[in-house]
């Protein structure tokens, strides 16, 4: 059965974002524009999920890791203005408003593309990837770790 890998996310670590109470915020681009983001979900019922939103219309979105509901992984990733740190916000945004307040983490998704491939690396370099030829993605190489 596969599990999720466990990550501090240190990439995450120069990455500021200022949150307000009501979920919304703001950070500064790399270009040092001020953008505002803001996150909407629910961890309760049937479907759990968490939307993040950047007034560019970027978006994440994140949903539990099957069979492991303390664990979240992205679910969608649109960045319409890329190598600026929107992700990257969107991730500090998600793991600090929401997430961590109810003991909830990220971790990556079972599939990942070239792109977010580059951005967990990114993200944490130390998780370790396998190539999955028939499906044309990366998934977490779960080699000598243990689940949760």
């Amino acid at each position: 059965m596969r599990f999720p890998v466990q990550s501090i996310l240190p990439g995450l670590s120069g990455v500021s974002v200022t949150i307000k109470a009501d979920g919304r915020g703001c950070f500064a681009d790399k270009s040092g524009s001020i953008r505002q983001i803001e996150g909407s979900g629910s961890l309760k019922g049937d479907n759990p999920y968490l939307t993040i939103l950047v007034d560019d219309g970027s978006m994440c979105s994140f949903q539990p890791f099957p069979n492991y509901p303390a664990f979240w992984m992205a679910s969608g990733l649109i960045v319409n203005t890329r190598r600026r740190g929107f992700a990257s916000a969107m991730y500090m945004f998600a793991r600090e408003a929401f997430l961590s307040e109810w003991g909830k983490r990220i971790a990556p998704s079972e599939t990942v593309k070239e792109d977010g491939l580059s951005f967990w690396r990114y993200l944490d370099p130390d998780v370790k990837w396998e190539w999955l030829s028939e499906q044309g993605c990366w998934r977490p190489n779960l080699s000598g770790l243990q689940a949760p």
